[in-house]
């Protein structure tokens, strides 16, 4: 990949994902106490965006290992990442105005937990009308919360690709929901 292609595909396709989520709160408030709200399209939402994360994080260990292979799954490739990128699991990402300030810190849970957003979107793509032991769905947990995981968490790792690339800050993103910076 190169900065033309990132920038042309890469963040082109942040953007389309980053706006329809904003498109849904029209109808759901970006606010803690809707994140357990779902629905069919925070499913189509959830399953393009960690779909793209998937593809983002080969892409990016592709760029910091010279001999990076097919490494696996996301597990695997995040590892790789966290070579190049010790504090991985500390970035935060906070909202912009118009939005009330939220922060994300994606990554943190990522690898050693099964509740994390990443392993919510699995049960939703290999056994979407299974239950947990709880008894609920897995279809509702493409929620507001997991959705939003994923967002920040795509816009992190296009934020560090796009300083392998010399980038001090991401014009190419513009982002609309979040703030230009990763702590």
């Amino acid at each position: 990949m190169d900065k033309t292609i990132f920038v042309k595909y890469y963040c082109a396709n942040y953007k389309i994902l980053e706006n329809k989520v904003i498109e849904s709160f029209d109808y759901v408030s970006m606010d803690p106490d809707n994140y357990a709200t779902f629905s069919v399209n925070y499913i189509l939402l959830l399953l393009s965006i960690c779909s793209e994360i998937d593809f983002v994080s080969g892409e990016y260990c592709k760029l910091i290992s010279s001999d990076y292979g097919n490494v696996g799954g996301i597990i695997q490739k995040i590892e790789l990442i966290i070579s190049k990128q010790p504090n991985l699991h500390n970035k935060r990402i906070d909202t912009k105005a118009p939005f009330e300030k939220q922060s994300f810190v994606p990554f943190a849970k990522l690898e050693k937990d099964n509740s994390s957003w990443w392993s919510d979107y699995n049960k939703i793509k290999h056994n979407r009308t299974g239950k947990d032991n709880n008894g609920r769905y897995n279809y509702k947990k493409a929620n507001l919360k997991n959705v939003l995981h994923a967002i920040a968490s795509l816009y992190i790792l296009l934020f560090l690709i796009g300083k392998e690339f010399g980038y001090e800050n991401m014009p190419p993103l513009d982002s609309r929901l979040f703030e230009d910076y990763i702590i």
